[in-house]
C-alpha cells in the first residue's frame, strides 16, 4: 500500500505554531483550520499537506483533521457534504470560512486575510 493511501489516526491533531510561542498571533488573532478527510482520499493528502504549510508560515495557527468515518457526529454537526472540507475558525471558533477540494497555500491565506476583521 502506498504512503499515501494509509488510513489516518481517527484525529490528527498538529499545534504548529512553527514560530516562538511569544509570537504575536496571526494578522491580529489566532485562527484554527479544521480538515475533514477520509483514509483513502488522495485529495485529502494534498490538502493536508497544504494546510501544514500555512500553519508553519502563520503564527497562532492550528490544524485539526478529523477522518469522517471515524467522526461521524463531527462531520454531520458540521455539515460536510464532501472531502476534503476545509473550515477555518476564529479564535473563539466562529466559523469565517469553508471550501472543499484542493486549496491552494495562496489561496488559504488570501481566505485566512479576508476572513479577519479589518483593524
Amino acid at each position: 500500500m502506498p504512503p499515501s493511501a494509509a488510513p489516518l489516526p481517527a484525529e490528527r491533531i498538529v499545534d504548529d505554531v512553527t514560530n516562538d510561542a511569544a509570537d504575536p498571533p496571526a494578522a491580529g488573532g489566532a485562527v484554527g483550520f479544521e480538515l475533514y478527510s477520509s483514509s483513502f482520499c488522495a485529495a485529502c493528502a494534498r490538502t493536508r499537506s497544504v494546510l501544514g504549510t500555512v500553519t508553519g508560515v502563520l503564527p497562532g495557527t492550528s490544524l485539526r483533521e478529523y477522518d469522517i468515518a471515524s467522526h461521524v457526529e463531527a462531520a454531520e454537526a458540521a455539515e460536510i457534504e464532501a472531502t476534503p472540507t476545509v473550515i477555518i475558525r476564529d479564535a473563539a471558533g466562529a466559523e469565517l470560512f469553508r471550501a472543499t477540494g484542493v486549496p491552494t497555500v495562496d489561496q488559504v491565506l488570501t481566505a485566512v486575510a479576508r476572513s479577519l476583521p479589518r483593524p
